[in-house]
Formats: structure tokens, sequence, C-alpha cells
């Protein structure tokens, strides 16, 4: 059986005429041991090749993933997130969106009125992420009872379930992983 594709999408942070950010995303490397043996997992970083959003669009579409993670980790940037978001849409419509970070943490719901995004994540996911990718890719229902998630509902009204567990010693909890990452 074939893994199912997941890919970690950063967009650009200087799009839309801002800073970008020349660093190490620090997310990635903690994701990519967690993500990596379970899914065909990728990580698309627009930042220090500085891709346009074509460039982007035509990664996306060519790794053509099942399920895209963002993380918006600024709520400054909230436009680049969103951006980055319907830069998925465009080239997968189908992909199932994920957002994290302290923006959809801290205003989730101002995040998920953008139809883009499929789900927020609330609070730290290095705990729970690959457990509610593999919830969600067999059972989509159940997944939507999963701590800590939030998303629209059928009626538009918004859902968030409380997060139930908070991030141990994330050092005890995986040795980051650069591997994926083009430094």
């Amino acid at each position: 059986m074939s893994k199912k594709k997941v890919l970690l999408f950063i967009g650009n942070t200087g799009w839309l005429n801002k800073r970008p950010w020349r660093s190490i995303p620090h997310f990635a490397p903690i994701l990519t041991p967690m993500l990596k043996d379970r899914f065909e997992f990728k990580i698309i970083d627009a930042n220090g090749p500085m891709w346009s959003e074509q460039d982007c669009v035509s990664k996306i579409k060519d790794f053509n993933p099942e399920v895209v993670l963002t993380s918006a980790l600024s709520g400054e940037y909230h436009e680049q997130h969103h951006l980055s978001i319907s830069i998925v849409k465009k080239a997968c419509p189908e992909a199932i969106t994920i957002m994290g970070g302290v923006y959809p943490t801290v205003m989730g719901h101002t995040a998920l009125k953008d139809k883009n995004i499929d789900y927020i994540f609330v609070g730290h996911a290095e705990e729970r992420i690959a457990d509610f990718l593999d919830l969600l890719l067999t059972d989509p229902q159940k997944a939507r009872e999963f701590p800590g998630i939030g998303f629209r509902e059928s009626s538009g009204g918004i859902q968030t379930n409380p997060v139930q567990t908070f991030i141990g010693d994330v050092e005890k909890l995986v040795n980051p992983d650069y591997s994926l990452l083009d430094l």
C-alpha cells in the first residue's frame, strides 16, 4: 500500500511587500522525523530560493499531495499565510489544508473565515499531528472530534475542539531532522 502524500508548504514571507524571513523554519526539522516514515512527506520552502507564487503552484502540482500543512507563525504576516493556502488550493483544489502556528491558535475564528483553510491546529502540534493525519485520511468524520483542531461546520459555523494535552519536552520527543530542507 502506498503512503499518503503530505506536504509542508512554507510560503514566501516576502510576498505582499513584507520583509522576507531568511532563516531555518524551526518547526520543519521537528515535524520531519514525526511524519517522514508514516507518510510520503515533502517540504517546499519558498523563502530561501525566493520562489514566486507560480513557481510554488508548479511544485505543489508536481507533488500532488492529499494533505498540505502550513505554519502561520505570526499574526503580522497573516495575509501571506492566507496567500499560501490560496496557492495550495489553486495547485491542488482537492488537497486538505491544515494551518497551525501562532496565528490560528490565537485567531482561529478569523483564520477559518478563509474557505481555503480546511482545518486549524490550536496549540502545539508536535505530539498530535501524525495521529490526526492518520485519522483524517482514514475516517474524516471521526477526525472532526480530534482535540485541539478547528474547522467550519457544514452549516457555516466554526467549531474549535479544546486542546487536551500540552507539549512535553521537545528534546525528548524527537531529534530534529534537517534532511528535507534545502539549507
